[in-house]
């Protein structure tokens, strides 16, 4: 089947299509034959790791946030910090977030580090 995007962008002698095909061809069969796939899980473990920090890091990040404005509201800063000559509305109360169990998460992320370690 002959693709219309193929044609219709730069490929139009389809060169590149035969060599993707073929690259990814070899790349199968050889993935097929081996005995042990050559796949390193170290980096992803770490990656994933970071994710999850990065995650608890925003979620606590927000909730202080909210908490901060929130007290702002509720001490008048908005109103007394307003230009008189440009009324503004201050912002709503909004609710805080929940906090979050991450201990589902954190335990998969370290069996992932533990399973890439074992892999080694």
């Amino acid at each position: 089947m002959i693709s219309i995007g193929t044609t219709h962008f730069s490929d139009t002698d389809f060169v590149y299509g035969r060599a993707l095909a073929q690259t990814g061809g070899t790349a199968v069969m050889r993935l097929a034959d081996a005995d042990l796939l050559p796949f390193d899980f170290g980096d992803f473990a770490d990656t994933v790791q970071t994710y999850v920090k990065e995650l608890k890091a925003l979620a606590q990040k927000t909730q202080d946030e909210i908490r901060e404005r929130n007290r702002e509201i509720e001490e008048g800063v908005f109103k007394a910090s307003a230009d008189p000559r440009q009324p503004l509305v201050p912002p709503n109360v909004e609710t805080v977030p929940p906090h979050l169990n991450f201990a589902p998460i954190e335990n998969a992320a370290e069996e992932v580090t533990r399973s890439a370690a074992e892999k080694r």
